[in-house]
């Protein structure tokens, strides 16, 4: 992935209001996008999606719902990795 199409998402992701319904799909999308960066050796641009899937975890019930649980843990052990590296 290049880093126009990143800029791309994180534009689209600031500036666009979802419903709740569909946040999941964007995060795991991001997740997606940030595991190709990281496979690229690009850590900042995968810590920049995951940091926007972050913010949109708090948007759905502030992350506290169970069923959210996979994707916030998946986020945050993606996030992990990159400060390892």
């Amino acid at each position: 992935m290049n880093n126009h199409s990143i800029k791309d998402k994180l534009k689209a992701v600031t500036d666009i209001s979802f419903n709740s319904e569909s946040i999941p799909a964007i995060i795991y999308e991001l997740n997606e996008n940030a595991i190709s960066s990281i496979f690229s050796e690009n850590y900042e641009a995968a810590i920049e999606l995951l940091k926007k899937a972050n913010m949109l975890i708090q948007k759905i019930n502030g992350g506290s719902d169970p069923r959210n649980a996979s994707i916030i843990l998946l986020t945050h052990h993606n996030l992990a990795l990159c400060y390892q590296k």
